[in-house]
């Protein structure tokens, strides 16, 4: 775009507009003008002469002239000059066609020519047996790891899996034993309470409950007690080392945590006295003493008083000290 699409049509010298500014605007618009018509003539030489282009030296001069310079063999005489002038020229010849590039030969055809060659040979055949019997090239092996790195620590589903069921195997395994445990038979030495103590033995299941054991206690002392004929299994209490064992645990629970109360062991339900002659303080105390059966109204009357004073509730897991005492 030039300057002059910049000018607004309608305004020059010879309007109102140009009167009033004078020869000043006179001047400036003659000088536009010649800027103007001096850039067009340069823009349509550099226009022309690429148009042109360079091009060859023999189209610079007339095909006649140099056909004749061309032809003349050295000198000439006016006349032979003049003669060579008034001949015909004769057409250019056209120039050859051009020849395609040649292409690359494919690896396809030059296996195909290669194949064609070798089947016209007697012993073409163990060319291509041993093409076809070549080891085809190693594979790369997609995971790079080092196999003297320990991954035990990494998960493994697999791993996982056959861990989670050998584990669930022991548990039904520990649940059996358990089960078959508890069936076993087991002989308790006992005595009933009421201020003095009365020995009795009962025989039952190892997983049987306090409140199974108490029943059938009652049921062999109500014959010989009869306070014991009118009370119910819920008013009375088993009381083991000066512990006072609810109604819901069972011997196979006391065993199986190896409890251990103020006075002595809780999972042995035998009586037996120390018979060691002298005793050893860094030895514990091999006594054993029964388990008491006693009414709960008994004990609310007498707990201030010795052995009720020394009664607690059992709660697992409670330490009761590194050495048992029968005293205090």
């Amino acid at each position: 775009m030039s300057h002059r699409d910049f000018a607004r049509p309608g305004t020059n010298i010879n309007t109102v507009e140009g009167n009033k500014a004078g020869g000043r605007a006179a001047r400036l618009t003659r000088e536009r003008e010649a800027d103007q018509k001096a850039f067009e003539d340069k823009k349509s030489k550099i226009e022309a002469d690429a148009t042109k282009g360079l091009g060859r030296i023999d189209d610079k001069f007339d095909k006649t002239i140099l056909n004749t310079v061309l032809s003349g063999g050295g000198l000439q005489t006016a006349a032979q000059y003049k003669a060579a002038q008034s001949q015909p020229v004769a057409p250019a010849a056209a120039p050859p066609p051009k020849k395609a590039p040649a292409r690359a030969p494919d690896a396809r055809a030059a296996k195909r020519a290669k194949t064609r060659q070798l089947a016209q040979l007697s012993f073409g055949d163990a060319f291509e047996d041993e093409e076809e019997e070549a080891a085809p090239p190693p594979k790369r092996p997609t995971s790079l790891k080092c196999p003297d790195v320990d991954t035990a620590f990494l998960p493994d589903a697999a791993r996982d899996a056959a861990k989670a069921q050998r584990r669930a195997q022991a548990a039904a395994e520990w649940l059996a034993a358990q089960e078959e445990a508890k069936k076993a038979p087991l002989q308790i030495a006992y005595s009933y309470w009421d201020g003095s103590g009365h020995r009795r033995k009962l025989t039952i299941e190892r997983g049987a409950t306090i409140h199974t054991f108490l029943e059938k206690a009652r049921e062999q002392l109500s014959g010989e007690f009869p306070d014991l004929r009118r009370a119910a299994v819920e008013n009375l209490m088993y009381v083991k080392e000066d512990l006072i064992v609810p109604s819901h645990y069972s011997f196979h629970d006391l065993i199986v945590a190896k409890a251990r109360g103020k006075s002595g062991p809780m999972f042995d339900f035998s009586a037996r006295e120390d018979v060691r002659l002298v005793g050893d303080v860094r030895t514990e105390s091999d006594a054993v003493h029964p388990g008491k059966v006693c009414l709960r109204a008994w004990y609310e009357r007498n707990k201030h008083i010795f052995p009720a004073s020394r009664w607690d509730n059992y709660e697992p897991g409670v330490d009761h000290g590194e050495r048992y005492t029968v005293k205090g």
